[in-house]
Formats: structure tokens, sequence, C-alpha cells
């Protein structure tokens, strides 16, 4: 007990740690305590502190100390501890730029933590991974997978170390301030910097990535003053604590910010600095940035020598972090994720067969020793009536004993390997985050027009025009009513958002499937619309009125719909650009009830797929968007939804100029 206490101790130290930068003097305090260590967990601990001590600061160093805490916790089987140091090194080289490397250290920390099987040691590790991992997916702009890693962290955190839940607040909120959804971000970011500011005396954390981000919040509202006094604030204190990665952000920040606001001067000074502290610690989307800033800074002040220098500069270094040997190893990554998870399929169904084959072998046991009971009980006992009689009842409720315990271990075997294939599932799961930002669109801009009809009706009143007065106010009242309905829809999807951060991994539950594909049919078109007003298409529905309500996780299912509308807007889209003017757009999506399936199928008349790549678009990473456009994840995920998560198929064929996606779910 003491042993676990002790790791569970500085377990927390080490999330401190990685939270506030230590000063010189308490990282030499650390190596003392180190040279002193007299177990194996303290010291494997008090090298991950010091490599958080170094993170920000001396990157090599950081990872050098973190490497041999990894060593020592292998050798010594501490799984959690050698998840903890994965997690941190997987940390280190996102923060380098390096995604699919880091990604490979985090599934790596992940493995580890699921072999450990102590949940309440392994609870902190836990949140820390899946706060890396909501790193990932912001870094590849997957904002809502992001969001449900950070929630998921944090759910972690409150359980077991509440000075650490600030930052999955502050991460949550930089995803909302990323998504243009500035009301979110301000709360999250706000919530965040008052829990520090109220407990900094007890747990040394650091302000300054946290008044950075309030920063990019008053730039994104237009206070471009204020924007600049939090990141100064936040520079200040980065400068105290010797935190160099937020530093450079922070730089870069203000660089950009003097940009916007034609004071070249102050940009030019920031960008060079920014560039100085990035190349330092080897932070590669910092050095990109400012690179390509000072290159059109250049640009603007006339140098086309300087500004070709930088801008070739920028492109080096954006080559190295989104080039095509990134993506290749982004590929190889999921397709060594995939060879996995068949690995550990096929174990499981070994294991499966090792208990069937087990099974046979010990029933056919128990018959010889019941054959033998009865022969030689027949033996002995074959000159009374009596006494045979009592040895065959005897016999007789033997082999009851032994057929019920035989299925008792029949049970057993099915709850185990139930357990390896629930341990099997891919770590790229999310749930649902509804979009809210299309009805507030819609709020805003009947609330503006409603108050320019005001003007007008006080114009006509004072001209005297009744039927204008009146025509104008039945205008104003169409506005009111649709600034209600969608009110109320807004208030709808909040209340959703609601129940899915409260419902942890998600519940079944019977769901009305029309309802739920005709929401989030009309979710994808309208932001689209809100991204391309000139876009329109014909959105055509055939619901099955008597489709029954069937067990499902609702926000997995919504996310499935949302992926393929998506990607069916998309299709058509792209095909509008390059058609005549006689081609009009067509999205379809129909449900029905057949064999004991609901089947919804999604069919639109785009640009299609081509055969030769029609096998590889469920594959993680694949995608044929354009660079920036898609990570290649989406219809990764909807297909671990609908077939590891509910039990169903997706289909994908093409006919004429149509392209249809089904997916079909059981309904018991």
């Amino acid at each position: 007990m003491k042993k676990y206490i002790l790791t569970v101790i500085l377990l927390l130290a080490t999330i401190l740690c990685c939270l506030g930068q230590q000063r010189p003097a308490e990282i030499a305090k650390r190596k003392g305590e180190l040279a002193h260590a007299t177990t194996d967990s303290a010291r494997i601990q008090l090298l991950l502190a010091i490599g958080g001590s170094y993170r920000f600061s001396k990157v090599d160093s950081a990872i050098y100390y973190i490497d041999k805490a990894t060593a020592l916790a292998r050798k010594t089987h501490f799984l959690v501890l050698e998840a903890r140091a994965l997690s941190d090194k997987g940390s280190i080289i996102l923060d380098s730029g390096d995604i699919p490397q880091g990604y490979t250290y985090m599934l790596q920390s992940l493995n580890a933590i699921s072999k450990a099987g102590d949940d309440s040691i392994a609870l902190v590790a836990h949140g820390a991974v899946e706060n890396r991992l909501g790193n990932l997916f912001m870094e590849l702009g997957e904002y809502n997978t992001s969001i449900w890693h950070y929630r998921t962290s944090v759910s972690f955190y409150a359980r077991s170390l509440h000075a650490a839940v600030h930052n999955g607040w502050s991460n949550i909120g930089n995803d909302y301030e990323l998504m243009g959804n500035l009301d979110s971000a301000q709360y999250y970011q706000r919530r965040a910097y008052d829990y520090i500011k109220k407990d900094s005396a007890s747990i040394h954390v650091v302000y300054s990535e946290l008044e950075g981000r309030l920063g990019n919040i008053e730039r994104d509202l237009g206070h471009y003053g204020k924007a600049v006094m939090w990141c100064r604030y936040g520079a200040r204190n980065a400068l105290k604590q010797n935190d160099l990665r937020n530093l450079s952000v922070l730089y870069l920040d203000l660089g950009q910010l003097f940009n916007k606001i034609n004071q070249r001067d102050s940009s030019f000074f920031y960008a060079r600095k920014t560039l100085a502290v990035s190349r330092q610690i080897s932070m590669k989307k910092s050095e990109y940035l400012a690179a390509e800033l000072l290159s059109g800074l250049f640009k603007s002040a006339r140098q086309p020598d300087s500004a070709l220098f930088y801008l070739s500069l920028s492109e080096k270094v954006k080559d190295e972090l989104f080039g095509p040997k990134i993506s290749r190893r982004l590929q190889q990554l999921a397709l060594s994720e995939q060879q996995r998870q068949q690995q550990l399929q096929e174990q499981n169904d070994e294991l499966k067969y090792r208990y069937a084959t087990s099974g046979a072998i010990a029933g056919l046991g128990i018959i010889l020793l019941i054959a033998l009971i009865i022969w030689r009980n027949y033996r002995k006992q074959r000159g009374t009536n009596l006494l045979l009689s009592a040895q065959k009842e005897e016999i007789s409720s033997q082999r009851d004993n032994l057929g019920q315990a035989l299925e008792e271990l029949k049970s057993t075997q099915t709850q185990l390997i139930q357990s390896e294939k629930m341990a099997s599932l891919g770590e790229l799961t999310a749930g649902i985050a509804h979009e809210i930002q299309n009805p507030l669109n819609f709020v805003n801009n009947f609330s503006e027009v409603s108050v320019e009809l005001l003007a007008e009706l006080k114009e006509e009143e004072e001209k005297g025009n009744k039927d204008d007065v009146i025509a104008i106010a039945d205008d104003l009242t169409q506005n009111l009513e649709k600034i209600r309905h969608h009110g109320q829809r807004a208030d709808a999807i909040v209340k959703g958002m609601l129940q899915h951060s409260q419902s942890g991994s998600g519940t079944k539950e019977p769901t009305d499937i029309n309802a739920l594909a005709d929401e989030y049919l009309r979710l994808s078109y309208h932001g689209l619309r809100s991204k391309d007003k000139s876009f329109n298409a014909d959105l055509v529905t055939h619901f099955d009125e008597r489709l029954p309500k069937i067990n499902v996780i609702p926000q997995d299912i919504g996310r499935v719909l949302l992926n393929l509308f998506n990607n069916a807007f998309y299709a058509v889209n792209q095909k509008r650009k390059t058609a005549g003017a006689d081609y009009k757009p067509e999205v379809s999506v129909s449900t029905s009830a057949k064999d004991g399936q609901v089947v919804i199928k999604v069919k639109d008349d785009g640009i299609g797929i081509p055969d030769a790549i029609k096998d590889k678009i469920m594959q993680p990473f694949f995608t044929t968007k354009p660079t920036g456009e898609g990570t290649g994840l989406g219809l990764s995920l909807t297909y671990d939804m609908v077939v590891k998560g509910h039990g169903g198929k997706i289909e994908y064929t093409r006919e004429g100029e149509y392209t249809e996606f089904t997916v079909a779910l059981p309904i018991s």
C-alpha cells in the first residue's frame, strides 16, 4: 500500500512539473534527490520531473531524461510510469511538428496503460494521454474529436488531480476559438484563468499560455488594444519562467497582431524574435509562420531579396511539417494501426479457440470420469439393488452439478472474450459536438433586419402611411417568429451538447432515425451555405414513417450521418464549379426497415469516387480532398462507429451519375 501511495504522489508531482517550468535551483534540487533516491519508482518519477522541467526550454535535455525514465520503467515493469514517459515524449515531438511520430508514442502509451490493470494509479496517466491526444487532433483540425478527448481528460483529472483540470478547460476554449465560437472560447479560458489565479500559490502554474489565448480571443473580437495587453502579459510571464515554447507562440501572436494594425516596425521586431526562439527549441510551426510573416513584411517594404529569402525558408519548413514525406508517414502509421487491430482480433480468435478446445477436453474428461465412477460402483455394488439405485442417483446428481459447472465455465469464457474485444476497440472514437453557429446566424440576421424594419416603421408612421406600417409590422411578426424558431433550435442543440458532455462514453437509447437524419441533413447543408452563399442544392427525403425506434448512441450515429452528408455536399459543390448551368445539385436521404435492420441511404449526383481508390476510403488519413481541406479521418471514424460500435454495416456503390452510401443498423 505504501508503495502505491508513493507512486501516486510522485505521479501527481510529475503532472505539476509539466504544467509550470521549474527554476534552475529547483531543477538542481531534483537532480540532488535523484542521486540519493532509494527506489526505482522514485528514480523514474524524478527523471520525468526533470524532463518536464526542461520541456519548454531545452528539448534535447527533456528527451534525454524522459528516455532514461522510459528505459528504467520498462526494466522494472512499471507500466503506468512507462505510459507516462511515452506520453510526455509524444507531446514534445508533437510540439516540434512531427505529428506521425507523436501519435505513435501516444498509441504506445495507451497500450501500456491498458496492460497496467490498476485503475487507481493509471487514472492520472490516462488523463494526461487523453489531453495529448486532444492536442494531436487539434493540430489536424479535427476540433470536435479534439474537444471529446479534452473532456475525457478533464473527467479523469477531476477524479484524481483537481489542480490539472484547468489545462483541459483551456484547451477546450482554444478549440472553440479556432472554430470561431468566441463566446464558448472566452468562457472556458476565463474559467481556467480564474482557477489557477486562485490556486497558483500551491501549484505554481504559469499564466503565459492562458494569457496568450485570451489575447487571441480579444483579437478575433476586434479589440486590438486588449489583445496586445494580454499577449505582452503572457510574454513577460514566459520569460520569467524560461518557457521558450510559449514565448515563441506569444512573440508570433504579437508580430501578426502588429502587422494587422499596420505597426510594421513592431511586427518586424517580434517576427525576428519568434524566429530566433523557435529555432532554439525546434518549434517548426512557429518558425514557418514567422518566416512567412517576415516575407510578407519585406515584400510590403519593397525589399524583394529579403522577401524571397524568408519565403524560401517558410516553404522549406512548411515542407518538413506538411510535405509528402509526412503524408506517407501518416498513411504508414494508419496501416500499422490497422495491422495491430487485426493482430488483436486474431489473438482474440485464437483465445476463443483455446477456450473451446479446453472446454471440449474438460467435458471429455468429465464424461470419462463419470464412466469410470459408474463402472467401479457397478462392480462394487452389483450384488445389492438398493445400493445400486442409490449410486445411480448420486451419479445423476454429480452429472447435473458438473453440467452446471460446465455452463458457468462457458459463461466465464464468453465474458473474457467480450472483454478482449472491448479492449481492442480503436482509439480514434469521438462523440459528436453539435454545431450551433447556423441557428445563431439566423437569429442575428433576422434581428438586424428587424432593427432596420423598425426604423422604416417609424418613418412610415410619421408620414401617415398606414398600409405600409401594417405591411412592415407583418414583416416584423414573421421575423420574430423565425427568431423564436431558430432560438428554440439552438436551445435544443445546446441541451444535446450538455447531455453528451454528461454521458461519458455514450449510452444506447431508443432513437428516431428519421428525425436524426433530417436534423443532420439540414445542419450539414446550412453549414456549407454559411461558408458559400452561392451554393444551393435540392434536399430530397424519403423517410419510412413506420420505421421503429432502435437502440443506438445518438451522438455517434449523428456523427456518422454528418460525415456522410458533408461528403455528399462537398461532392456536388465540386461538380457545380465545373458543370454547366443546367446542372442542379441534389442530395437525398432515405430510410427503410429490411431483414431486421434499419437501412439509411445517402445519395448524391456529385463527382463520385474512382473505382481505383474505392477500397481505401475507409482507411485512416486517406483523403481525396486538397491539402488543408480534409484529414482523412471522417469515413474511418464513421466505419468504426457503425461496424465496431453498433454491429452494423456500411457500403459504397456508384450507379451512373449517382454515388450512394448505405448504412445498416440492427433493430434489436
